[in-house]
C-alpha cells in the first residue's frame, strides 16, 4: 500500500470520498492512504438525515484527515483493514496521552462515531446481499 502525508493544508468537504480521488489528486495509484491536516466542513447530501433534521453539522477549523482506497478485496477484508487502521490510530492517541481539542462554546452537537458502531455497520453490510455497493459509514 502506498502512503503519503500531504504537507499543505487541505480543506475536506466529503467530496473527497469519490472514487480514485487519491490517484486523481495526489498521484497514488492502487491501494493507498493519505493523511492531511485542514479544515472540515461537510454539508448537504453528505450529512445524514438525522443530523440534517436536527441542524447538526460536521465541521472543524482544523482536523487530521485519513483517506484510504482499497481495490480488489472483499468487503470482509476491507472491514478487517479498517479495524486495524482504527486500532493503530487509537494506540497513537493513547501513546501521546492527549485529549482531543473540541472547538465551540459547548452548545454545538458533535458527531463522534464509536469504532464499535462502525465495525457493526460494516459487519451488517458484509452479511447483506449488497456486494458491489458503496456505503458511507
Amino acid at each position: 500500500m502506498e502512503s503519503k502525508f500531504i504537507p499543505k493544508p487541505l480543506a475536506y468537504s466529503g467530496a473527497e470520498l469519490r472514487g480514485h480521488y487519491i490517484y486523481k489528486e495526489h498521484g497514488l495509484l492502487g491501494d493507498a492512504i493519505i493523511a492531511f491536516v485542514g479544515p472540515c466542513s461537510v454539508e448537504g447530501e453528505m450529512v445524514d438525515w438525522v443530523d440534517r433534521k436536527s441542524g447538526a453539522y460536521i465541521q472543524s477549523p482544523k482536523m487530521l484527515h485519513f483517506l484510504v482506497e482499497h481495490f480488489g478485496i472483499s468487503l470482509a477484508e476491507g472491514v478487517w483493514r479498517l479495524r486495524h487502521l482504527i486500532m493503530i490510530l487509537e494506540e497513537g492517541v493513547h501513546a501521546e496521552k492527549k485529549k482531543p481539542i473540541l472547538y465551540g462554546d459547548g452548545s454545538q452537537q458533535y458527531d463522534f462515531v464509536y469504532v464499535g458502531d462502525v465495525a457493526r455497520a460494516n459487519i451488517c453490510a458484509m452479511k447483506s446481499q449488497a456486494n458491489g455497493k458503496n456505503y458511507n459509514v
